[in-house]
């Protein structure tokens, strides 16, 4: 079983299944994405020194067939099919419309934009037997169906930490070990409720660390976003205004280079000073590379 279902920006959902209306007759591009290696050459070496590499943007492309019931049913059906996947709902500021993928293992997701062109030619009575839908998605990522979330909260008998699958817990106070079930780096919100400290965290896993140089009074939250495709950092008053707020970050602080690794992360919640209230929360969605 294969399913995709487009949500554009108003909500509005086309599923192409294993029935009518839109059948789906097979998918491309949700495998891994192409790389593009760059390298340098070398007088005194064989072959190319490896310099970077990067992956591509993904295109997936449904093949359909779409069902109507009478000739009508089917210009319907098409039509509608234009109103969903027009780019004026696909498209706004930095919002995305969302592809979700299934099979038979799972469920997953992705930023997508339609890209039009249909071609209504290949018809068989009331059925298109041959029509190509085109989605491209910026993001080479599919992401798990649901988000994960880890908190360090201080209580009596010391830290509180919420179990959500698939998280796994360490034995140290202060410690968590925080597992990616995806096959990519996840990058993640980290937001910090106030209680007057200039707490750190730290992803021994990986290295990076994001610690505050400036106390976050009570009844305020820093939320930090890791995505290098949208990253901020913001300050949401306790009466509800927001500011930009990299300036409570130390900045040897790498913002983008704070995730979750593929796998086992070890994460420590550094206190400043000799509190620990602050609550912090880290939200992240499993990251794959091809599904």
């Amino acid at each position: 079983m294969q399913r995709l279902t487009y949500i554009n920006l108003r909500g509005e959902s086309l599923t192409f299944g294993r029935g009518a209306p839109y059948l789906l007759r097979s998918v491309r591009g949700v495998g891994a994405c192409a790389n593009a290696v760059t390298g340098t050459e070398d007088g005194m070496r064989d072959g190319k020194r490896l310099l970077s590499v990067r992956r591509e943007e993904r295109e997936i492309t449904a093949a359909l067939q779409i069902l109507g019931a009478t000739r009508r049913d089917l210009y319907e059906r098409r039509e509608a099919l234009c109103r969903a996947l027009s780019p004026d709902l696909a498209v706004e500021e930095e919002r995305r419309g969302r592809l979700v993928y299934e099979n038979d293992a799972g469920a997953w997701w992705t930023w997508a934009v339609p890209l039009g062109d249909l071609d209504w030619t290949a018809r068989a009575g009331d059925v298109h037997t041959g029509v190509s839908v085109r989605f491209r998605c910026e993001s080479p990522f599919f992401y798990g169906s649901e988000a994960r979330e880890a908190v360090f909260r201080q209580t009596r008998a010391g830290f509180r930490l919420p179990v959500r699958l698939p998280l796994s817990l360490g034995g140290q106070a202060f410690h968590m070990r925080v597992t990616n079930a995806g096959s990519a780096f996840a990058p993640c919100v980290i937001t910090v409720e106030g209680s007057g400290e200039t707490p750190a965290l730290v992803n021994h896993s990986t290295g990076a660390a994001l610690t505050m140089v400036s106390p976050l009074p009570y009844g305020e939250r820093l939320t930090v976003s890791t995505d290098p495709s949208a990253l901020a950092v913001s300050l949401t008053r306790a009466d509800g205004g927001e500011e930009n707020a990299f300036g409570y970050l130390d900045p040897l602080s790498s913002v983008a280079a704070f995730g979750l690794r593929p796998g086992e992360n070890d994460i420590e919640y550094v206190p400043g000073g000799d509190r620990s209230r602050s609550v912090i929360r880290i939200r992240w969605y499993d990251t794959f590379e091809g599904v």
